[in-house]
C-alpha cells in the first residue's frame, strides 16, 4: 500500500522530495478517487479540508481505508482532542 500526500504544489513539495506520490487535488470529489486498493495512508493539507462541507469532512476524519492524516500549520488542540477521542475513545 503506497502513502500519499495532497494538497498545493508548495505543501507538497517536500513529500516529492522524499519520493512519495503527490496529487494536487482540492476537491472532495477528487479526494475520493484516490484508489482505496492502492493506497493506505493519504496526508492531506488541512486547509483543504477545511474548506469542505461538514459530511465531506466527517467522511475523512471517519475513513479507515485509506486513512486521512490532515496536516496543519496551526496548533489547534480541539481537534487533537477530538481525533484522541474518536481514536481511543477517552476524553482528555
Amino acid at each position: 500500500m503506497d502513502l500519499v500526500a495532497v494538497g498545493s504544489p508548495e505543501f507538497t513539495l517536500g513529500f516529492e522530495l522524499v519520493g512519495l506520490k503527490t496529487f494536487n487535488y482540492s476537491k472532495a470529489g477528487e479526494l475520493r478517487s484516490i484508489p482505496k486498493e492502492k493506497v493506505g495512508v493519504v496526508i492531506v493539507d488541512e486547509s483543504i479540508v477545511s474548506a469542505f462541507g461538514e459530511d465531506d469532512r466527517k467522511f475523512f476524519e471517519d475513513s479507515i481505508n485509506p486513512l486521512f492524516v490532515m496536516l496543519s500549520t496551526s496548533d489547534r488542540r480541539e481537534d487533537m482532542a477530538r481525533l484522541i477521542r474518536g481514536s481511543i475513545g477517552i476524553e482528555l
